[in-house]
């Protein structure tokens, strides 16, 4: 991996060097990450001590919003916060989004976001239309907030095995999970939790993704699935979906057929999430 370009910041005579630079979060949503360090005239690229770092989203409601960069005056009023804060370098610290940091286009953000927590690992998710059943969903699957999302846009809850965001929007609440058994128990809290809200479910990435042509797909019927040990039948997003969860011979098993919202006769995609390997069938209107 290449190495970030430092750049130069002077502040009341003294040098600083920082790095700003964007990635996509596995959910979509970009990030702007930025790292500010001690130096000395003279050895321009030589850092010293631990850095400063904040992590930024965009205050637009848009993927990717245009506004999504750290300019360099948004650096400089990082290096005024940190400054303010007490920051010498001697230890490695962050700007997290209740230390009173305002910027225009920027919002601050928690140290740990999706890609940070699932490394290089597949995740789960159910993605539930309905914004404020997230601390309830939380406190009864026992997921504790995000240290440091005190102020966030984003509320958070995380622990080792999910992650839960709520919407900055208002809009839904996703719940990440490591494996599929933990996807199921989640479906199967809500509908103990809130059983008026439906779900939709996929996974990231997936192992297997085809669109429906030559040859055609063959469709199970929803209904197949009853049938199976444990089948529970769960609410969709909208009312014309269908989900179940049941169990196989290698596990926890989930169902999910989502049709199109402006052709709720049109099936739109049909999802099959297993441990041992995941498809998403898509059926274009």
């Amino acid at each position: 991996m290449a190495r970030k370009t430092l750049r130069r910041l002077v502040a009341d005579g003294q040098l600083y060097l920082y790095t700003a630079g964007w990635t996509d979060d596995l959910d979509g949503e970009r990030i702007v990450s930025v790292a500010l360090f001690h130096s000395e005239t003279g050895r321009e690229q030589h850092t010293r001590g631990k850095p400063m770092r904040a992590n930024f989203v965009s205050r637009e409601a848009e993927y990717p919003a245009p506004t999504i960069a750290a300019m360099p005056s948004d650096v400089r009023a990082v290096l005024e916060q940190a400054l303010t804060l007490g920051w010498d370098g001697r230890r490695e610290g962050w700007l997290l989004p209740a230390c009173g940091l305002e910027r225009p286009n920027l919002v601050l953000s928690t140290k740990t976001r999706l890609r940070a927590w699932a490394s290089e690992a597949p995740m789960f998710v159910a993605t539930i239309d309905e914004a404020e059943i997230a601390g309830r969903l939380a406190e009864a699957l026992g997921v504790p907030p995000v240290a440091g999302s005190r102020g966030a846009a984003e509320a958070q809850w995380q622990d080792d095995r999910r992650y839960l965001l709520r919407s900055r929007w208002g809009q839904c609440v996703h719940v990440y999970t490591r494996s599929v058994a933990e996807l199921v128990d989640v479906l199967r809290t809500l509908q103990r939790r809130a059983p008026q809200l439906g779900a939709a479910v996929a996974a990231i990435p997936f192992a297997q993704v085809s669109t429906s042509g030559d040859p055609p797909i063959e469709v199970v019927p929803p209904e197949h699935w009853a049938s199976h040990p444990d089948a529970t039948r769960h609410r969709g997003m909208r009312e014309v979906d269908v989900l179940w969860t049941f169990s196989e011979a290698d596990g926890p098993a989930i169902e999910n057929y989502q049709f199109h919202p402006d052709a709720p006769d049109h099936l739109w995609r049909w999802i099959s999430l297993r441990a041992s390997g995941c498809v998403e069938r898509r059926f274009p209107a």
